[in-house]
């Protein structure tokens, strides 16, 4: 009987940190996500910019 409450005790905190390690692989792909997105508008930004600049130049 001990030995079935310390195993159902560490399933518990295994258990535990399995969903704690995928939170935080979800946080780091939200993350992720939001450094792509800025990159992209950065890029798209930049392109704008020089559109404009050899508009302003002809």
């Amino acid at each position: 009987m001990i030995f079935n409450a310390a195993d159902l005790v560490l399933n518990f905190i295994e258990a535990k940190d399995t969903v704690i390690d995928s939170v935080i692989n979800d946080i780091d792909s939200i993350i992720n996500l939001i450094k792509g997105i800025g990159v992209k508008w950065n890029v798209t930004n930049n392109v704008l910019n020089a559109a404009d600049f050899i508009l302003d130049f002809i």
